[in-house]
């Protein structure tokens, strides 16, 4: 990709390329962009019923949020309890009277 545009550069301001293309034109009439400033498509599209264009759809979109599901208590005991003892375990060598500071991967930590 890098390669065809330098080539498509050099073609467009070399002696050849300025024989080969023709001059721009000007045109009065200044037509904007279709997409300008902050308008966003599908900003106020409900994701819960699918994705656009798909024939896939949610059979029960207010019975179940497709978008951000419950987890529920199961989940969220896993992701503290995860999380607590990931603190907990590189811990360890805070009590020490000498500090121990090998990182987060013990001595084999890939430079």
């Amino acid at each position: 990709m890098v390669l065809t545009t330098l080539s498509r550069t050099v073609a467009r301001a070399g002696v050849l390329g300025r024989v080969a293309t023709k001059a721009p034109t000007t045109n009065s009439a200044i037509v904007a962009p279709r997409f300008s400033g902050n308008v966003r498509c599908f900003a106020d599209y409900d994701w819960n019923m699918g994705v656009p264009g798909s024939r896939i759809r949610n059979p029960d979109p207010q019975g179940y949020n497709d978008v951000a599901p419950p987890m529920g208590f199961k989940w969220w005991a896993l992701m503290l309890t995860s999380g607590a003892c990931f603190v907990w375990g590189n811990t360890y060598d805070l009590s020490r009277g000498v500090n121990i500071a090998i990182g987060l991967f013990g001595p084999n930590a890939p430079m």
